[in-house]
């Protein structure tokens, strides 16, 4: 399995994120990271405010922060990451990054994320 950035779909996260369909059971994304957004509120329905589903990626451009219960990480331009369940993504710059996801947990999180955008709606 393979695309070209153009060739994969927009996704349902953010306009700016380009995703795949299931591959051998994850969900590849490249997405872009805004500032602006106001990730805390965007994960305050998930168990302790938190995303639930690991990912495996890497940091295109500008840094990712991550925030943990227990401690938090920068995560810059080149650099390869795994983002265990239970974090916070933050960024101070706009960050384009390409992760994939186990399909189950990345549904159930994007689920609970355009609920809490649009209550009473289901992707």
């Amino acid at each position: 399995m393979h695309n070209t950035r153009e060739g994969l779909p927009i996704g349902p996260a953010a306009a700016n994120d380009r995703t795949g369909q299931e591959w051998g059971g994850m969900f590849p994304e490249i997405t872009r990271l805004s500032p602006a957004q106001d990730y805390t509120s965007m994960y305050k329905d998930l168990p302790d405010g938190k995303c639930q589903a690991a990912h495996w990626g890497y940091v295109l451009s500008g840094t990712l922060k991550v925030s943990y219960s227990d401690h938090e990480e920068e995560i810059g331009a080149g650099e390869a990451f795994y983002l265990p369940p239970g974090h916070l993504p933050n960024v101070d710059e706009e960050t384009e990054l390409v992760q994939f996801s186990p399909l189950k947990e990345f549904r159930q999180t994007m689920e609970a994320m355009h609920h809490q955008a649009q209550p009473g709606k289901n992707l």
